[in-house]
């Protein structure tokens, strides 16, 4: 079943940075997989044309959806609101002037025939003009975003951060053979992951029941009950910024652990909260640049979600050829 759509006041408040901390994540994926509500977005966060939006929402004349949008862009801008208020100053001016001509009125009548009166048209009143603003610097232009993806261009390459080298445990060269290659995938392993609330899957075993358990600093801070099926969610959020091991005992007959030697542990980090609040802004602020969220996530460590969005870049950029060399350069940590 998809999700429902966000309310237009949901992304209203996304936009002025007035949700609660734990509906910016959810309202932020769901901008970044839905089309529509990322349009109306957009919608929200560009200035309304002074002409076509912003005079004909002071004279009521925008469809309810419309004036929606606008009232909702209104809140978070004080640019448009004093367009608005100019307006309006400009509209009870111009229903004032006809009465400024009333002595030419009567003058026309006392000098004209009734029916020279008929055939009379005053000129109708001029429409003001677009009302100047003063420059604008773009709001989505931060310093530290522009030096990033130019210096990402400048060298054609992403290195793998830190935060995700340190969760690269090789298996107990001790307790294999050098041909060993290890057939059990347990997910998350070795790498930062964006929830904080990980889906745990690893192989099924017929017949089989398995108890997970999750680690940090070696302290276990969850653990499910005996379960059927090779999946299993924590009941709690796992703390941001946070590095947790993880096992499944699986019961059928006996106990077997995995991993199991030789294969390394279960390693995984949960992203920090700064770096998920700096993509949400990202995505906030410029849903489309999927270059920019990608490099973030690939600064963050966050490898999957970086292929995602560098892949979605240059899907819609294929001449860009910089971008699929960053591209590979991450598949490649």
């Amino acid at each position: 079943m998809s999700e429902p759509h966000l309310m237009l006041e949901e992304v209203s408040r996304f936009r002025g940075n007035r949700l609660e901390a734990g509906d910016v994540l959810r309202v932020s994926r769901h901008l970044g997989s839905c089309a529509k509500c990322a349009a109306l977005a957009r919608r929200i966060t560009e200035h309304p044309d002074l002409e076509s939006m912003l005079f004909r929402y002071v004279d009521g004349d925008l469809d309810r959806e419309s004036a929606a949008v606008v009232a909702a862009h209104l809140a978070e801008c004080a640019r448009c609101r004093d367009d608005v208020a100019d307006a309006r100053s400009e509209r009870q001016a111009m229903r004032r002037r006809p009465s400024h001509f009333g002595w030419l009125i009567a003058a026309a009548a006392a000098a004209v025939v009734i029916a020279s009166l008929a055939l009379y048209k005053p000129a109708p009143p001029v429409r003001p003009g677009p009302l100047p603003h003063p420059p604008v610097v773009a709001s989505t232009e931060r310093p530290d975003w522009v030096a990033l993806v130019r210096d990402a261009r400048a060298v054609r390459r992403i290195d793998r951060p830190d935060s995700f080298a340190a969760l690269q445990v090789g298996r107990d060269g001790l307790r294999s053979p050098a041909s060993h290659q290890s057939s059990v995938v347990l997910t998350p392993a070795n790498g930062v992951i964006e929830t904080q609330l990980p889906s745990f899957r690893w192989p099924a075993t017929r017949n089989a029941s398995y108890v997970v358990r999750v680690f940090e600093n070696e302290q276990e801070v969850a653990k499910s009950g005996s379960l059927h099926e090779a999946s299993w969610a924590p009941p709690h959020p796992l703390r941001r910024g946070a590095t947790f091991a993880w096992e499944v005992e699986v019961r059928n007959g006996g106990v077997t652990t995995l991993p199991a030697p030789p294969d390394p542990p279960a390693f995984f980090t949960v992203a920090g909260e700064k770096e998920m609040a700096e993509i949400a802004e990202a995505r906030r602020m410029r849903p489309d640049d999927h270059l920019l969220i990608g490099l973030l996530y690939a600064r963050s460590g966050m490898r999957e979600r970086a292929e995602e969005e560098l892949g979605a870049w240059v899907a819609a950029h294929p001449d860009d050829g910089a971008a699929r060399e960053l591209l590979a350069s991450v598949r490649a940590w």
